[in-house]
């Protein structure tokens, strides 16, 4: 019975997993299907001084945003479709630092925008060789970012009510240490697949009332250290079943709800482990979990 209910829930895990990429390809050939839209297109390169690395800065109000590393020279492209009279695009760059902003006149074009069936569409291409920090603040709309080998120093990501979705290829890690990963949401979700493969030493999240996913490999674990207020939110995290020295440290008032798997023991109050640390051995993976009125649940894979 119990393998049972576990290959159900890898099948339903699946399944949403094809749900996502679907929706991905679904989009892909729509900035050239579209008629009648106006097309935005900037290819940047580095000064003659060259560098290795890039500050790239996006704020993109409403849209689908893409990002995904190709084998171009040039550390960044932007290519897009907007489909409103009203939507203002502004580009500046500087050395080693770019500036990207899309934004709306008014509320009302905002809000037409969203009842539309032709939505922003923006395609942000990085190449392998740079070394990137990189910080969204994304309003409303869909965002897929495929971080497979794309060397990442830093990560923020602010939303206001996107679903994002960020997935690691097997085997594609991030090649390099990523310093933190910050995200604060309100509302919407945001989904991390292969967490571990951002090689993150920290990461810290705020949610609203927001959902937050972060699902985690067998393989390529590094030591990381993560910080959650969840609020009112929801945060849902997959850990394999066969990892050990997981450590949880979970404050919360009677108003949340905790659910942990079996394998977890709680060693003082609020603290729990899925294997008792042994001579004093730092934990893989250490949670710092502060939830007042939401939901935090703990799965095995």
């Amino acid at each position: 019975m119990k393998k049972t209910f576990a290959y159900i829930h890898q099948l339903f895990n699946r399944m949403n997993q094809i749900k996502y990429l679907i929706r991905y390809f679904l989009y892909l050939p729509t900035t050239f299907l579209y008629a009648q839209t106006d097309a935005y297109e900037v290819n940047y390169h580095f000064p003659e001084n060259k560098s290795d690395s890039l500050v790239f800065q996006a704020q993109i109000a409403y849209g689908n945003t893409f990002l995904n590393a190709t084998k171009n020279p040039n550390p960044l492209k932007i290519y897009g479709k907007y489909h409103s009279t009203n939507t203002t695009t502004d580009f500046i760059a500087k050395t080693n630092r770019v500036n990207f902003v899309v934004l709306e006149k008014s509320g009302f074009a905002l809000k037409k925008l969203a009842e539309s069936s032709l939505p922003n569409i923006w395609h942000l291409y990085v190449n392998d060789k740079t070394v990137y920090r990189l910080l969204f603040h994304l309003g409303s709309g869909e965002s897929f970012f495929n971080l497979s080998e794309i060397s990442i120093k830093h990560l923020a990501i602010k939303s206001g009510n996107n679903k994002i979705r960020i997935n690691y290829l097997a085997g594609k890690p991030n090649p390099i240490s990523m310093d933190s990963l910050v995200i604060r949401m309100e509302f919407g979700e945001i989904e991390i697949m292969r967490l571990n493969y951002a090689r993150a030493k920290e990461v810290n999240a705020e949610l609203g009332v927001g959902k937050l996913l972060l699902d985690f490999s067998k393989d390529n674990l590094h030591p990381s250290v993560i910080n959650v207020k969840a609020g009112a939110g929801s945060l849902i995290v997959r850990l394999p079943e066969t990892q050990e020295n997981i450590l949880l440290k979970i404050k919360n008032t009677s108003l949340s709800k905790i659910e942990l798997p079996k394998n977890f023991k709680e060693n003082t109050t609020g603290i729990y482990v899925n294997k008792p640390l042994e001579n004093n051995s730092v934990p893989m993976i250490t949670f710092n979990i502060d939830v007042t009125v939401g939901k935090v649940i703990f799965e095995n894979k």
